[in-house]
């Protein structure tokens, strides 16, 4: 397994779509911090008036969704290339290359969301009247969360990657749950529940993209949640993925 882990961790630090992700993440965030004011000028605010928290920059790192594409493009790499079969048929548990993946998309993850968190203060302090506020420790803990529910998040896409092996799928699911198009299936589920008469169930609310996009400590929403949520989400993807590629022949 520490082999496997070390050769998944080579593939990131060597991977161009990584690399070009965050670039393209740091570049867009600065030229959104740049274009705001302008913005604000044109429909008559002022943007003296808006301050930057030093806590809320750490805790909303911008333009993530690109993360959740590297993460399809990393955990489909040996796949589409075929050394997948080299690897899981030097193994006694070919479910063992799952969990490797997992586990070195987690240091991707959190590289990623810390450098998006300091692009973020940075292009913050070019644009707005930057704050040093006393929310410090509950900005870094909504991070933290964020990482875990992302995790959860990667859960599914492994699923979808290593699970059904289909790079194309786990690129929609990917966009769906990172713009928000489920939200028109949520709406659809509660519609169907208060036919049944089962009222004032909102299922979004226990949905994973929700957790991740809504999670703050500083205001306490979905703090308890998003833990439990992440945990049960990436633990059932994680089982059903190992059982899929374990049960599938490798090829």
């Amino acid at each position: 397994m520490g082999n496997l882990i070390k050769m998944d961790l080579y593939k990131i630090r060597k991977s161009k779509f990584f690399l070009i992700s965050m670039l393209i993440m740091a570049a867009l965030t600065i030229v959104v911090y740049v274009l705001l004011p302008i913005l604000q000028k044109v429909i008559g605010e002022d943007p003296s008036d808006t301050k930057a928290l030093l806590s809320e920059c750490i805790a909303t790192p911008f333009m993530t969704s690109l993360m959740f594409l590297s993460v399809v493009h990393f955990s489909y790499l040996d796949i589409s290339n075929g050394y997948i079969k080299n690897i899981a048929g030097q193994l006694s548990n070919k479910g063992s290359t799952v969990i490797s993946k997992f586990i070195a998309i987690g240091v991707h993850n959190f590289i990623f969301l810390v450098c998006a968190s300091v692009v973020n203060i940075f292009a913050s302090m070019i644009s707005y009247d930057f704050i040093v506020d006393d929310k410090i420790a509950e900005g870094i803990i909504t991070l933290a969360l964020k990482w875990l529910i992302s995790m959860a998040m990667s859960a599914v896409i492994l699923f979808f990657t290593n699970g059904l092996k289909s790079n194309v799928l786990g690129y929609i699911v990917t966009v769906c749950l990172c713009f928000n198009v489920f939200t028109a299936l949520y709406t659809g589920i509660n519609f169907a529940l208060d036919k049944l008469d089962i009222k004032g169930v909102d299922v979004s609310k226990y949905a994973i993209d929700t957790f991740y996009d809504y999670v703050n400590v500083m205001k306490d929403d979905y703090v308890v949640s998003s833990i439990v949520g992440a945990v049960i989400y990436g633990g059932i993807f994680m089982f059903l993925t190992v059982w899929l590629f374990n049960k599938k022949d490798v090829k």
